[in-house]
């Protein structure tokens, strides 16, 4: 796993390439909505592109994650589906639920029966390379999904530009990043982690959780501010110093969630001794959010290690899945 979370970087590169190389064909009707339909390592990439992109997007951009599509998905969606491996079964099912409707179908994805159905189907797919943990391939599903972004002129999303800079930056800050991850690691190891981020940055707090849900095998869960103001802190009533927080944070949040985040993190320190905080780095939202997925990815590296947990064990999921097949 430390090898595909070195290549980050990479990825970037050859995602663009990928967009640059594809044979695509224009939206046959109007785009009045957009649905992006993925799971987990496979979906966040398109939680983070609709919240980067909101102030900039004219039209409703819903993320799904369920066996069927919105309601008014028709001729003028365009569907997004994401699957890493091309066979995520709710993935598939509302692949098939947006061809029943009609809507105008974009994939991503490494193959599997996703590929299949936009090759008989002749709707545009990006193929991505395969056999690695979806996870580990979030530079490419962002990076393509910001690309389809610009292709269907939803949103100027400088792809070619900002993936250079990041690779860049990411290639020089790499070894400062190891030892970040290593001081928040010797705080996190072993605990429960709330990761709490500023609207903007929720989508980034929920991929660090899903990377310690997995690489690590910790339980925890992820909050916005300022939402988490108006209800989850108030279950913070007790002292919990089995619970670490971690606090993504940024030069691009809202002022006022800015003052947010310093309140909170003097009311969670008189519950739990272990707040810690990460800042994002770069001259836009998307270098600094970047550099957060590479230090959090490092991290839940290190804590796979100091748990001694196979980083690549997700036997549980693979139970689910065999027990659903067969029902």
């Amino acid at each position: 796993m430390k090898h595909l979370i070195d290549a980050l970087p990479q990825h970037l590169t050859d995602a663009v390439s990928i967009f640059d190389n594809a044979t695509l064909k224009a939206p046959s009707e109007r785009i009045d909505h957009i649905v992006i339909t993925g799971l987990g390592g496979s979906g966040i990439g398109a939680s983070i592109v609709a919240e980067m992109l909101k102030s900039k997007v004219s039209i409703p951009v819903v993320i799904n994650k369920n066996y069927t599509l919105p309601g008014f998905a028709n001729k003028h969606t365009l569907v997004i589906a994401c699957s890493y491996s091309g066979n995520t079964e709710e993935t598939i099912a509302a692949t098939k639920d947006g061809l029943t409707r009609g809507c105008m179908l974009a994939a991503i994805s490494s193959g599997g029966l996703l590929i299949d159905l936009a090759k008989e189907h002749d709707f545009n797919h990006l193929i991505v390379p395969g056999g690695n943990p979806p996870r580990s391939m979030l530079g490419y599903s962002l990076t393509l999904i910001f690309a389809l972004f610009e292709f269907y002129k939803i949103a100027e999303t400088n792809v070619h530009e900002w993936t250079k800079r990041v690779r860049a930056n990411l290639e020089a800050s790499h070894e400062a990043c190891e030892q970040t991850a290593k001081k928040l690691t010797a705080v996190l190891k072993n605990k429960i982690v709330a990761v709490y981020a500023c609207d903007g940055m929720g989508a980034i707090a929920e991929r660090v959780r899903q990377q310690l849900n997995e690489n690590a095998k910790m339980v925890g869960w992820n909050g916005t501010i300022p939402e988490m103001n108006h209800n989850e802190l108030v279950g913070w009533h007790f002292e919990h110093p089995e619970i670490a927080v971690l606090m993504l944070r940024s030069d691009f949040e809202h002022p006022r969630n800015a003052i947010r985040a310093e309140l909170n993190k003097e009311i969670l320190l008189k519950k739990t001794p272990n707040v810690v905080e990460l800042k994002g780095e770069g001259e836009t939202i998307i270098d600094a959010a970047f550099h957060i997925i590479h230090t959090t990815d490092l991290l839940s590296h290190q804590l796979s290690e100091v748990h001694d947990v196979d980083i690549y064990d997700i036997k549980v999921i693979e139970f689910l899945k065999d027990k659903l097949s067969k029902m």
